[in-house]
C-alpha cells in the first residue's frame, strides 16, 4: 500500500473565517471562500488564486445587514460568480439558503462591455421554509454548465433532517427541481455530498442516523444515485 506523506502548505490565512470552501474554474484558477463574524458583523470573505494557491487576492463581497452567514458554497461558470450560503436571518430564527452574484465582463450583441465586474447587492432566497431550517451540504456545477447541483438539508421535526437534492438553472436563474434523496420522518438522513460519475449519473453519499434504535450513536453511510 502506498503511503503518502508530503503536504502541500499554502499562504491563505483567514483570521476570522470559517466553513471554508474550495473550487477550482476551467481555468484553473483557485477559490476559497468563508463565512466570517468579526465584532458583531457577519460577512463573506472570496479569495482566489491563479498559482494553485501560491498567491491569494481577496475579493469583497457585500456585506448584508440582514443575515448570519456559514457554510457558503462558490460556483463560477462562464465568467459569473455564484456564491450560496446558509442564511439565518435577524428576525428569524431558522435557517435559508441564499443566493448572491457577480458580473464580470457582461457584453452585449455587438460585443461592447456594458457592465465589468460587479456584485449584485441584494441576497436571493433560492431555498427556504418558514417553519423548517433548511441547509446547504453540497454544490456542483454540472457537467453541461447550465445547471448547479445542491444538496441541502431540510428539517421535518425536532432533531430530523430529510437530505434532498436541488437543481438552480442558470439559464432560468431559479430552481428547476427539489426532491428528496431519501425520506423518513422517523431517521435523521441528513449531509449529503454530491459524487459526480459520469456525464449523466450523479450519485450521493449521506449519512443515515436511526435515532430511536441506536439513541443517536450510530451512523451508516448510505448511498443513492440518478
Amino acid at each position: 500500500m502506498a503511503v503518502i506523506s508530503n503536504y502541500v502548505f499554502t499562504n491563505l490565512i483567514s483570521m476570522y473565517g470559517y466553513t471554508p470552501n474550495l473550487f477550482i474554474d476551467d481555468y484553473n484558477t483557485l477559490y476559497a471562500t468563508f463565512a466570517n463574524n468579526y465584532q458583531g458583523s457577519n460577512f463573506l470573505t472570496l479569495y482566489s488564486s491563479p498559482d494553485n494557491g501560491v498567491t491569494w487576492v481577496e475579493d469583497s463581497v457585500p456585506v448584508s445587514e440582514t443575515y448570519t452567514f456559514d457554510s457558503p458554497k462558490i460556483i463560477v461558470s462562464n465568467d459569473i460568480y455564484y456564491l450560496f450560503s446558509n442564511v439565518k436571518e435577524n428576525i428569524v430564527t431558522k435557517k435559508s439558503i441564499v443566493l448572491i452574484k457577480k458580473y464580470t465582463n457582461i457584453t452585449d450583441d455587438d460585443g461592447n462591455i456594458t457592465a465589468e465586474d460587479f456584485w449584485e447587492d441584494n441576497y436571493k432566497k433560492v431555498i427556504f421554509d418558514t417553519n423548517y431550517n433548511c441547509r446547504i451540504t453540497d454544490c456542483k456545477l454540472s457537467e453541461n454548465k447550465y445547471y448547479i447541483y445542491i444538496t441541502y438539508d431540510k428539517e421535518l421535526m425536532s432533531g430530523v433532517y430529510e437530505a434532498r437534492f436541488a437543481v438552480y438553472s442558470i439559464l432560468d436563474e431559479k430552481i428547476k427541481i427539489d426532491i428528496s434523496i431519501m425520506s423518513d420522518s422517523a431517521i435523521n438522513n441528513h449531509n449529503a455530498k454530491i459524487v459526480e460519475i459520469d456525464q449523466e449519473t450523479v450519485g450521493f453519499s449521506y449519512e443515515t442516523q436511526y435515532i430511536s434504535e441506536y439513541g443517536n450513536k450510530t451512523y451508516q453511510i448510505a448511498y443513492r444515485q440518478y
